[in-house]
């Protein structure tokens, strides 16, 4: 991940406390009292509102400072900060009987995991060099950018031959993000 600025890091550091207080407070708030219902509903509702904001605040801070190397890591983050207050605050809900709000709760977790999942889990390419052949006859792409670097570690132009030796690197927003080595040329 590259380095974030002072006020990102500020800002991830707030993020991630209130996402967690509000997380756990909209759990253990979910406990019905029977004098004042709709009063705690009405505060748990507005709690998650703010647990919501917060994570999709911290996805939008890290997503535009997200090296594609290291999305492991930052997958590890957001399910730990969602991990953390769902487990002791579900101990609570089912010390106290509350098996409605736990499968609520659940769809809310899964929810975040799928969001963390649709953010941080893109460009899962794997190949196998000695067994996956690649053939490539026109390279284009919308969103990434391509170059291919010959043997002597210059740029080609997009009207030279690819050879073997030369690599093709893909990069978004100036992070390599796959490259790929030409060891065989065939036609």
């Amino acid at each position: 991940m590259r380095a974030l600025k002072f006020w990102e890091k500020l800002a991830v550091i707030i993020l991630t406390s209130l996402f967690i207080t509000t997380t756990f407070l909209s759990f253990c708030i979910s406990i019905e009292v029977p004098e004042a219902v709709s009063r705690f509903v009405i505060l748990g509702l507005i709690l998650i509102i703010i647990s919501v904001a917060s994570f999709f605040g911290l996805i939008k801070i890290l997503i535009n400072r997200f090296n594609y190397k290291n999305r492991r890591g930052a997958k590890i983050f957001f399910y730990s900060i969602v991990v953390i207050p769902s487990v002791s605050a579900g101990a609570i809900l089912l010390y106290e009987n509350s098996w409605p709000y736990v499968f609520i709760y659940f769809i809310l977790a899964t929810f975040y995991f799928y969001m963390v999942e649709k953010y941080f889990g893109k460009f899962n390419i794997r190949i196998n060099a000695e067994f996956d052949k690649i053939s490539v006859e026109n390279l284009t792409s919308f969103n990434t950018d391509i170059k291919v670097i010959a043997k002597n570690k210059k740029v080609k132009s997009s009207t030279e031959a690819i050879k073997v030796g030369d690599i093709i690197e893909i990069s978004k927003n100036g992070e390599p993000i796959l490259t790929l080595d030409v060891i065989k040329n065939k036609k």
